[in-house]
């Protein structure tokens, strides 16, 4: 047997070198593999103009939102584009900040102000008139204009952003600025699965590059449909019950009366439940799909039903519940209703949507009246609008009276705290010798079919729109439409406390 010596060294375990050189190899891997992936992500970026867009979002109540504190690039990489803490494009704002009068303004891109830079929007333009208005009256309020409009939304959207993230703000003054096409029905939400990290990832140009080149081309989004024809009427309804059975019941504040007791009559609660669903379900099989939203509106707004929501005290139900309907629309239904609302957003079928919009602008309104606010309603234009401005009426006139658009609101207007503008004669007045151009020559257009402005147009350098993207102001449309409004709203003397 033999002894170690207190001063001999043991001996090292025969792995020892091994583990060193495993770890060292182990690290030099990851570090290559974090390096290929930031080479990756950072050549997406400068190369590719991968993960330069403003972030959106899925969200199962607006549809999409963007993410907040972020800054990106216009479509065409020449703008910036900061979103602040609030998931809006505008400035920091200060909620606890007194003697601020804050005016909220909804709307889509021509309000967000796509091509051009946030000074140079009409909601900042309308801010300095007004701020120069309240100082030549003596008052001391600072005027912040706050700009909650997010690109691609409709009227159903502003309508449940203002609910959700603009009524915490309290504004003394609510303008919803809208185009035809906006008040047609609201694109069925989808909801992103949810993972860790998921809002970093959301932001990456990797993920961008995933997205459009590789997923939804590669890999499927959703199962594919069944073969066959699918009807439409029916799905539509098996997704429309349960959520109307919800909603109906949160609105009531009960839980859902699952069944009757025997010998027992039903509560009107439930009676008037049932009479809905017999509607909807009566209709569903004899009508075809496209029509099932304007009968399950007149459902919904008939007398009999309106009585028993006044007794109930129960406000806006045909609003709500018509809400959780939209939301159940199927993908495909919801194509076929977008592309009846583009063919002829007058017709008989799309009437309810009119309707629906009249009714929910009475709800942003008491809601404002509410806390001492009011609310102004902006007829944007197009530029087809403005060429058109001043040729005799058609058959489809009512294009040209903007006040049957907000139908129901036509009577309370005169009455209450709402101002309404037009913007369509203003802006051909603007561009006179432009409109009368177009009117004579047509539209041209580039190789993609999209209406452009070329420069040698006589008259090109009145223009109110941008040259390369005609659906959309320019900035010097944007402080047309500013001093517009603010015109409007000194004039209707609204601003007074």
């Amino acid at each position: 047997m033999t002894s170690s010596t207190p001063d001999s060294e043991p001996t090292p375990p025969a792995d020892a070198p091994r583990r060193k050189t495993g770890a060292w190899i182990v690290g030099a891997r990851t570090f290559a593999f974090v390096a290929l992936l930031v080479a990756l992500e950072l050549g997406l970026y400068h190369v590719g103009n991968y993960g330069k867009w403003v972030v959106q979002v899925q969200d199962a109540e607006l549809g999409w939102r963007m993410l907040p504190n972020q800054s990106g690039w216009s479509r065409e990489y020449d703008i910036p584009e900061d979103i602040n803490g609030f998931a809006q494009r505008d400035r920091e704002w200060d909620p606890d900040e007194s003697n601020v009068y804050r005016v909220a303004v909804l709307g889509n891109s021509l309000t967000y102000g796509s091509g051009v830079v946030i000074e140079e929007t009409w909601p900042r333009a309308m801010e300095a008139v007004l701020q120069a208005e309240f100082e030549a009256r003596g008052r001391t309020e600072r005027v912040e204009v706050m700009n909650f409009a997010v690109q691609g939304y409709t009227f159903e959207q502003m309508a449940r952003a203002y609910e959700r993230l603009v009524l915490s703000h309290q504004p003394e003054l609510l303008m919803i600025p809208l185009l035809t096409q906006d008040y047609r029905a609201a694109r069925p939400p989808v909801v992103d699965a949810d993972y860790p990290l998921k809002n970093r990832v959301l932001r990456t140009a990797t993920y961008e590059m995933l997205r459009d080149r590789v997923i939804g081309k590669w890999i499927p989004t959703a199962p594919a449909q069944p073969a066959g024809e699918v009807d439409l009427g029916a799905v539509y309804l098996e997704r429309a019950l349960p959520a109307v059975r919800e909603t109906w019941w949160e609105l009531h504040g009960d839980e859902p009366e699952l069944a009757t007791p025997a010998g027992e009559s039903p509560s009107a609660a439930t009676s008037n439940l049932e009479r809905l669903e017999r509607v909807m379900r009566a209709s569903a099989k004899s009508e075809p799909a496209t029509d099932l939203p304007r009968f399950w509106w007149d459902a919904l707004s008939s007398p009999e039903l309106q009585a028993y929501a006044r007794l109930s005290g129960i406000i806006d139900l045909e609003v709500l519940i018509f809400r959780a309907m939209e939301d159940a629309l199927p993908h495909a239904l919801w194509d076929a209703l977008d592309e009846g609302f583009k063919n002829g957003p007058f017709s008989a079928e799309n009437r309810c949507w009119w309707l629906k919009a009249g009714e929910a602008t009475k709800r942003m309104l008491r809601l404002q009246e509410g806390h001492g606010g009011a609310l102004a309603l902006i007829d944007l234009t197009r530029l087809d609008r403005v060429v058109n401005a001043f040729q005799p009426p058609t058959p489809d006139g009512i294009i040209r009276e903007p006040k049957l658009f907000f139908g129901p609101l036509a009577e309370a207007m005169p009455k209450r705290r709402i101002v309404h503008l037009d913007t369509r004669i203003e802006f051909a007045q603007g561009m006179p010798t432009l409109a009368g151009t177009f009117s004579n020559r047509g539209f041209p257009e580039d190789g993609d079919g999209n209406r452009i402005l070329p420069p040698y147009f006589p008259g090109a350098e009145e223009s109110l729109f941008l040259p390369h993207d005609l659906g959309h102001f320019s900035a010097a449309g944007h402080l047309r439409l500013g001093e517009l409004a603010a015109a409007a709203l000194i004039e209707a003397e609204i601003l007074m406390p």
